[in-house]
Order: structure tokens, then sequence, then C-alpha cells
């Protein structure tokens, strides 16, 4: 007799077509909304369909145990019999298990060892909405295995599904759509005033919406961490409430607890692994905080980090369907509907925001590379290129083939660099291993303060630590006791820092660190084992709050092979001039700089003009801004001549050319030695300095402007009847005629039209003013003049 009596889901009379579905086809791709029952009435109802185990592929440890345990209430079964769960460091399962709940990437690593899958006849990815990177791989190599097994059933399902690229990736045909439970949710959003993004920040936030709940039922509140949990838990003054957390770092009994019924109402206090695969008994209200905190991966700073983002429609959905499973509901939403607009339709894919170096290292162990696996979402270049190069740091790959220890590696199911430490190390690989795996705990900037921290405290995050280290110590490789900046260096070997004093420092692709505070001794190098860079500040830098010493000598020894010297002109800012240096070098990371060294000539050059590249267009303005733009117009307006090339960094290469300070720059002269003849000549009479007017003055042309300015004094032009012109005459230039103050009164491309048109009224302004000037009445027939009537006179 089942334990728990199965009650009548949406799903149910649906069940015997799409078994049939799967039977014929082998395919389906499944739109199941929220409280259909798929998670836990499909997978059984595949077993008279299929012959061997079925697979149901969960994204959380947490929901491939419940829903096992459901399925085997449900139906009468014995958990570890006839249904079984496998998930990280924990399998309750047996050689009658036909029905197997299992996360996302243990199905990577059997499809690698096994990949035909022998003695499986289904898998079912479950939730596949949330892309996670080990879905996503697992749906590409069930494509491959089909084309050698297609009696293999592959069955997606996910409550909010993108169902159409899926069916076509797999050749399913198309999709099917189930509906959820048929009792109503009433949203209601309640937004404070002001949200503050800390831990109590939310809980003042859930404290605001807390008017919204209803009289009976138990509350699931979503929220983004264990901080925000722990705070808004403290906040609630309900002593009669059971009130519990439920988040992916408690223990195995306490998440159960979460999920157990309770005689009193309850208030679940949940991150986004409630969303999917969980049905919580007795809810009937739940306050979405809107919120989630999704792993990031930065390739430009080699970084992961965790960042607070707005969840999608699709979570959003989610949410709101765990008040509706078993009667009518609320769903409190903390943000103004019209914010639903901004929230993207689903969440990113992790292939294009997380750290893919363990993902494609099952990609190596499935035979291929990133850039020749059959990706269902292809990620950017730049990740996977950030991936394989830290990949083939580790050790793991080599010419693009895993080397032993990348076999090694792909057994422990830790990311790479942690696996690094395990296989090289023991007590102390695992203790370090564990505490890296884990949030940071203790105080401290070094692993031996943390680890020493670990040792004597008490609290749920060390024991988290200690549990971790049980469950790793099998993994250990050897019983040696390995330094620990032997481990760090490992493990993060391009995390290795050279300091420029005793708080900061720069990291191999040549981004500046700060440490949280400085360490003992000052050292030169270290590594950065925890470094995060806040999005919100303006500074370049990242900051470590984890670091581990590291000795020369320890680098020699370590990467001996991959330590380089060679010679190389650098640019000295400070004295303006390129100086020879010695440089010992790992990968990118400057170790060591000798100064005095003698570089040839042709190197100092290009050095120089590389430092000055990034402002080659101000120095050829301000060393030669007049020629420049007279050789610019010349080329523009004679296109007939062969004029060279004209940018500004082609001839700030040829002033550098042999050249090792900027005071020895002659950029006139590199731009005059470009000009082959007869072009200095062409560019003399098209394009002169100086015009000659009627007084003899010769005034210096403007050529910033287009065309080239003339500003003269309008006395200097009596009797001019046309405009001076350049080009070969092609060009009239523009006439700023200057008052006696030499402020223009008049700007004017056309002398004769202003002669006899404008001029009289001119006149009559500037007679009025310069009595002392000559100010005839026919222009075209005066004598020139430079000044006043009487200085004219005494000439």
């Amino acid at each position: 007799m089942p334990v728990t009596p199965p009650i009548q889901l949406p799903i149910d009379t649906h069940l015997p077509a799409l078994a049939a579905t799967v039977g014929a086809s082998c395919v389906l791709v499944l739109a199941a909304e929220p409280g259909a029952g798929k998670t836990t009435r499909l997978p059984p109802a595949l077993l008279d369909v299929t012959i061997g185990q079925v697979l149901c592929l969960q994204p959380r440890r947490v929901a491939a145990r419940a829903a096992a345990q459901r399925v085997a209430d449900e139906n009468g079964w014995q958990l570890g019999r006839e249904v079984g769960y496998h998930v990280r460091f924990d399998r309750v399962s047996s050689d009658q298990t036909r029905l197997l709940f299992l996360t996302e990437a243990l199905l990577t690593r059997r499809l690698i060892a096994d990949p035909l899958l022998d003695g499986v006849g289904c898998v079912i990815l479950d939730e596949f909405h949330e892309r996670s990177i080990h879905a996503d791989l697992a749906l590409a190599m069930l494509k491959e295995v089909r084309a050698a097994r297609p009696d293999l059933a592959v069955v997606v399902m996910s409550a909010t599904l993108d169902a159409g690229p899926v069916a076509e990736f797999i050749d399913a045909g198309a999709p099917v759509t189930v509906g959820g439970r048929v009792f109503p949710v009433d949203v209601v959003h309640r937004p404070p005033a002001a949200l503050d993004l800390s831990p109590d920040g939310f809980a003042d936030a859930v404290a605001h919406g807390w008017d919204a709940v209803p009289d009976d039922g138990d509350v699931l509140i979503f929220l983004p961490g264990a901080a925000e949990i722990d705070a808004t838990l403290r906040r609630q003054h309900l002593p009669e409430w059971d009130k519990r957390p439920l988040h992916g770092s408690l223990p195995f009994d306490e998440q159960q607890a979460a999920l157990r019924p309770s005689e009193r109402r309850r208030v679940i206090c949940a991150t986004n692994i409630a969303e999917t695969s969980l049905t919580v008994p007795g809810v009937r209200c739940v306050i979405d905080t809107g919120w989630a905190r999704q792993a990031r991966f930065d390739p430009q700073r080699g970084m992961d980090k965790l960042e607070l983002a707005r969840i999608s429609h699709a979570s959003a959905t989610q949410r709101a369907g765990r008040a509706g499973r078993t009667e009518a509901g609320v769903c409190v939403r903390l943000w103004r509907q019209s914010e639903n607009s901004a929230r993207p339709k689903f969440d990113a894919p992790e292939v294009h925001r997380v750290d893919l170096a363990d993902g494609l290292l099952a990609v190596h162990g499935w035979g291929t590379d990133g850039a020749g696996f059959g990706w269902f979402d292809r990620p950017k270049a730049e990740m996977l290129g950030h991936a394989e190069g830290l990949l083939e740091l580790l050790g793991a790959t080599r010419s693009g083939r895993l080397t032993d220890i990348g076999e090694r590696l792909r057994e422990i199911p830790v990311h790479p660099r942690l696996g690094r430490l395990l296989i090289e190390g023991g007590e102390d690989a695992v203790a370090v291993a564990a505490l890296l795996s884990e949030k940071p705990i203790g105080r401290g900037m070094t692993l031996g303060a943390r680890l020493r921290d670990l040792q004597q405290s008490r609290d749920p995050a060390a024991e988290r630590v200690r549990r971790t280290m049980r469950q790793l110590h099998r993994f250990a490789g050897k019983s040696q006791t390995v330094p620990l900046a032997t481990l760090a260096l490992l493990a993060f070997p391009d995390r290795l820092c050279r300091m420029r004093d005793e708080l900061r420092g720069v990291m191999p692709d040549g981004r500046g660190v700060k440490l949280a505070e400085p360490l003992a001794g000052a050292p030169e190098f270290l590594v950065a084992l925890d470094v995060r860079h806040d999005t919100r500040s303006r500074a370049a830098e990242a900051t470590v709050t984890l670091a581990e010493p590291v000795a020369l000598d320890l680098l020699y020894e370590t990467f001996g092979d991959r330590i380089r010297v060679s010679n190389a002109a650098v640019f000295d800012a400070e004295r303006g001039k390129v100086i020879g240096v010695r440089r010992t070098t790992l990968g990118d990371l400057v170790l060591r700089e000798d100064t005095g060294v003698t570089v040839d000539d042709t190197v100092v050059g290009e050095a120089l003009f590389e430092a000055l590249r990034p402002d080659a267009a101000g120095i050829v303005e301000r060393e030669a801004g007049d020629l420049w733009q007279r050789v610019t117009a010349a080329a523009g307006a004679l296109p007939e001549h062969d004029w060279p090339t004209l940018d500004a960094e082609t001839v700030l290469r040829i002033a550098c050319a042999g050249k090792r300070s900027v005071s020895a720059l002659d950029v006139r002269g590199a731009l005059t030695g470009m000009l082959e003849w007869p072009l200095p000549r062409v560019l003399e009479e098209a394009a002169p300095t100086h015009v000659e007017v009627p007084t003899g003055s010769r005034i210096k042309l403007d050529w910033s402007n287009d065309p080239p300015i003339l500003a003269v004094r309008l006395q200097e032009l009596f009797g001019l009847t046309k405009t001076p012109a350049v080009m070969n005459g092609r060009l009239p230039v523009l006439v700023h005629l200057l008052g006696p103050n030499y402020r223009p009164v008049q700007v004017t491309d056309d002398l004769a039209s202003f002669w006899a048109n404008t001029y009289p009224q001119v006149r009559k302004d500037l007679k009025a003013r310069y009595p002392k000037h000559s100010w005839p009445e026919d222009p075209l027939t005066a004598v020139p003049m430079r000044g006043t009537k009487r200085q004219n006179a005494r000439k």
C-alpha cells in the first residue's frame, strides 16, 4: 500500500499518451505548467514503455532526494530498491533500482565512462529551463548517443521551457504542453519605498509585505541567500510559528525538515532551491523578493563571482506556483508591477555566464574539445578560450588532449582547481579544498590562519567544511604533507600576483589587486585565492580577501620549465625614454626586471612608438599641427598628386624610428620626409602658410578650419576686389575682417559682395567708434592702411 495516497494531478490523464509517444518515437519535449506533477508522475509511467533503467536528472541535490522519496511514498516502493537517488557524495540505490533520480554532473561522468549507457532505457532532463552547464552537456551528448542507440529514449521537460529550440535540436517533433494545477494564485505587489540590497534590507522588505499574508496556511519566502535567510528569520516575531531555513548549504536532515508538514504554522525562508521540483506542503502564501544570487564569470579577470540579480519571468512564475499546489493561494511580490517589463523572459544559460573549466574537462573526456563539441548553445569564444587555458595551466590538458592528470581530475566531483589539490596532497590538501569549496569562512588573510580558525570553530559553517573534508578524503592522492603555498600554486596558477607595495599588486594580465589587509613580512609574490570585484565600485582594482605568500624559489621549483628570460625595451614614463631591461617571466607575469641592458635601436624605436601610440593624434597635432593640417587639406583637394597615407600613427612610427626618448622626436621632420618631390613645392604653392595682403603684410592662414581662415584688419584689404584663394585658386579662404581692436566685424568668402552690400553699414559703425581711422566711401580705390590716419600721414 502506498505510504502517501496519491492525489489526482493534471498530468495523470495525459500519462498514457505521453508514455505512448516515448515508446514509439523515443523523444519527447514536454512543457508542463507548475503543479502539473511531471517530476513524480511521468518517470514511473515510463518504466512500462522502456527497457532498462530510467534516469531522471535534477538540477539540485535536495530536489533529487525529495523526488525519489515522493515517488517511493506514492507507489509503495522502498527507497533504494525500486527507486533511488544519486547525488554528490550520497547514493541510495541497488541492482533492483529501475528509476534513479540524479544530479546532472553525475550523468555527464556516467556518459563519458559508458557512452552507450548500457542498461539504460530512458533519460529524463527535468527542469531544463534552468540551463545548467551539465544539462546542456547532457543534451548534446545524448543527441550523439542516439545516433548509435536510437532505442534510447530522451525526454526534456520543464514548467517554463522555451521548448521549440530544444525539440528542433533533438528532432522531437512538436513539443507537448500540459496544464498545471487549477488552484488560483492571487498575485499582489507590495514594493517597499526603497530596497536596501543587504541582508537586513531584505528582511525589512519582507516585513513590509507581511500584511498581505492570509490568515491560514504556511508561508514560503524566497530570498537571495543564506545571509538574507538568517536575517529574515531573526526578524520574524512569531514564536508560535515553526521557522525553517532551506538552502543548499544545509545538512540533508535540515533540508528535509523544511519539507515535512508541521503541526504549527510554518514560515520557510528559501533560496531558489525551492523554485522547482519540490512541493513544500501546506504553503498557501509565497513572498517573493524578486532577487537571486547567480554565478557569473568574467574571463577578463579570471574570476567567478556571485551577483545579486533580478529573477526572470520564468523564475517568478515558478515561485508563484508554489502557493497554489494544494489550494488557492497568494503570491506577494516585493516589486512594482511596472518593473515586470524590465525582467528577462528566462535566466541566462550557465554556458554564457559561469566558469566553463569543469564542463570543458567533461567535453575533453568525451573525446573532443570546445570548438568541436556539438553544443546545444555554443559558449562565447573568450569563455572557451579562458577555460582551455586554465585546464592547460592545471596540467589537465596538453595540446588539446587530456593528460593522465586530466583523467584523474575528471573523476573527482569538484572543480578542477580543487581536484588538482587533492591528487597532489594529503590532509592539508583535503582541508584546503573543502575550505575553498564552501563560502569563505574564518578570519585572517592566509590559508594557515583560516585552517587554524576552522579547527577551533564550532559554528555551522565550519561544520559544513568539516563534513566536506570527510567526503573529499577518499580522493586525496598522497599522504605526505605538501606546503600550503605549493597547494595554492597548483590550484590557482593564474592567480599569482607580484606585489608593488604591502597592499597593491598586479596579476598576470596586468590588472591590479588590493589586499583587504597587509600580510606579515610583505611578501613580493602571493597567490590570490579569493578575489572579488565590486561592480558598484569605480576602482579598477579587485579586492583580495584570502591569499598565500609564495617565495621566488618555490616558483622556480614548481614552474621552472615555464620561466623565461628575455631582453626587452621598456618605456620609462617618468624619464620619458626607453630603457633596456632583462625580464624573467612566468607566463605573462614579470618576476624580475634588471635594467642597463643594451637593446637594438630598431627595438627601442618600436617600444617608444608603442608607448606613445595611444596619444598619436595628440602628439602630431602638438608638434606639427599646422603642417599636418596643410598636408591633409592638400591631399583632399588635389587628388591628382601622389600623396602619402596620412594617419597619425604612421607619422609617429616614422618619427620614433631609432629614437630613445620623447625629447628626440622630430615629428615635423618625419611628416616632411614623407613628402616625395615635387610634393613639397606643390604644398607650398597650393597650401601656403601665409597670404600677402595689399599693405604688404604676410598674414598667417589658420588651416585648422575648412576652408582655411584669413584673419586680417579690414583696412589692409582696401583695393582688393577678389577673395584670396588657395589650392591653385580652387578654394577661396574664409576672411575674418577685423576692426582696429582686432575683433571680427564680418566673416565672408566673397569680398566683392561685402564691399558692395555690407561695407556701407560696417563703415558707418566703425567710423563712429574709431574716428581716427580712415573709412573711405569707396574702399576699392582707397589706399590700404595698417594704422590710423595720422600714422599713415607720417609715412
